[in-house]
């Protein structure tokens, strides 16, 4: 029998990316709406160290991967992780200490 097999990323603390968001102005607006649809269907928010955890009865997890995804692509200091179990589907978002208002702001 194979084992599971994780892909992990290392983290190198001195290569963290820089604070900084690399997404237009232009399409500022347009991302925070898909935040706030996507917000407005969480059924449950806890707080976890670093961030944020949405909970959701029913969103198909490729929305939430896409959106986590393209965000990151633009928020590299920001980390998102996407669970699908038998309760539902959960999103967290975590960053560094700083961005806390952001993260709250997706949330």
């Amino acid at each position: 029998m194979e084992r599971d097999r994780t892909l992990a990323l290392a983290s190198d603390p001195a290569a963290e990316p820089a604070i900084a968001c690399t997404l237009g102005e232009r399409d500022l607006d347009g991302r925070m709406a898909e935040w706030r649809a996507v917000a407005a269907r969480a059924t449950a928010r806890a707080p976890i160290e670093g961030g944020i955890r949405l909970a959701f009865d029913e969103i198909d997890a490729r929305v939430l991967t896409d959106l986590a995804v393209r965000e990151h692509e633009c928020c590299a200091f920001l980390s998102f992780a996407v669970g699908i179990g038998t309760g539902g589907t959960t999103l967290e978002i975590t960053g560094p200490a700083v961005v806390r208002d952001l993260i709250d702001a997706l949330a």
